[in-house]
């Protein structure tokens, strides 16, 4: 049955507003800019791993820039300056299993380890990736 000439024009108006918003939605989120910390294990850094392999790593914030100031036992820090007030001291990361591995070692060993971060506002800091 053929549409009335109305009905036509409406259908190609919800298709010409309905393609922008597909794809919108279909467009990927744009990617958080991240910042690299470098980490030294030991001290009261600790993490606790999830059955589906999620990670948190809890430290103690650093003070003064990882680039001139190594960071002491259990702290990361920035490698440009110290922890702001208010910046989270969690690392979480998630879906990717051989860099949750490489945080484990890292806070197994005794030595220094990194990872790049950014905030997500909500009480941690995201790993987008790990190593120097």
């Amino acid at each position: 049955m053929p549409r009335s000439p109305s009905l036509r024009a409406a259908a190609a108006a919800a298709a010409l507003l309905a393609a922008p918003a597909a794809a919108f939605l279909a467009a990927p989120a744009a990617a958080q800019t991240s910042y690299p910390l470098i980490c030294r294990s030991g001290g009261p850094m600790w993490a606790s791993v999830q059955a589906s392999g999620q990670i948190r790593l809890a430290f103690v914030a650093g003070t003064a820039a990882g680039a001139t100031t190594p960071p002491g036992p259990g702290q990361c820090t920035w490698l440009d300056r110290g922890f702001r007030a208010g910046e989270p001291a969690v690392l979480e990361l998630a879906g990717n299993p051989g860099g949750v591995r490489y945080l484990i070692d890292g806070l197994l060993s005794g030595g220094t380890f990194f990872a790049h971060v950014y905030n997500n506002g909500a009480g941690a800091m995201i790993v987008t990736r790990v190593g120097p």
